[in-house]
């Protein structure tokens, strides 16, 4: 079925499960009774379809299909469990956020392929390494902040605010690094300043009269 506007009301539809249920004409070589193994088109037999037989279900079990002449929607189906399964759809072009949204609306019956877990298992793997290069960066990041508060705030306890670090998220290690780094280059700023000072002074007095 193409996704185009056309479709789309039918689509959201399937989407929401409103159109579940079908209905499938065919025809088939052969139909089994799934009680007694009988092709019902070779003879008859006793079981009906439905029944419980010693607490088993009879069934006509159809198989080598040769054609199939209508598919429809339904509200109430000869066979209960004929429905439409929703597919898990992977593609290199999915991010995080709309594999989540895929896996939230996933359905008891929804069906994935050797290819698609296949495609997800890697897609896993690679998000994996990428969380193992974060986690890296981020302990890198909250041992720089330590060193810089130590410097910044040297009346701090270094024990405790180093616990505090550790739990810290990325966004607020940086939000903390970009403070202690103004802070100490103020701080910089203030005893280069205040050394030249002492420098004009000390010349001033050697020439004091």
């Amino acid at each position: 079925m193409l996704k185009n506007e056309e479709n789309k009301g039918f689509i959201d539809e399937l989407d929401a499960g409103i159109k579940k249920e079908v209905s499938v004409s065919c025809s088939s070589k052969k139909a089994t009774c799934s009680i007694c193994g009988k092709d019902k088109r070779q003879c008859r037999c006793e079981h009906v379809s439905g029944k419980e037989y010693k607490g088993k279900t009879a069934c006509t079990i159809l198989s080598d299909i040769s054609d199939a002449y209508e598919f429809s929607f339904v509200a109430v189906p000869a066979q209960r469990q004929a429905g439409v399964t929703k597919a898990f759809e992977f593609t290199k072009e999915n991010n995080m956020e709309d594999i989540i949204k895929t896996l939230k609306n996933m359905s008891d019956d929804t069906t994935v392929s050797k290819f698609q877990l296949d495609s997800l298992l890697n897609y896993v793997d690679s998000l994996e390494d990428e969380a193992e290069l974060g986690r890296k960066y981020k302990k890198s990041l909250a041992n720089e902040v330590i060193k810089l508060c130590a410097q910044a705030m040297p009346e701090m306890d270094i024990k405790a605010f180093s616990s505090v670090a550790q739990v810290m998220t990325a966004k607020e290690l940086l939000s903390f690094k970009e403070a202690f780094t103004k802070k100490n280059r103020e701080s910089t700023a203030h005893l280069q300043i205040k050394s030249n000072d002492t420098k004009t002074n000390n010349t001033v007095n050697q020439f004091k009269l």
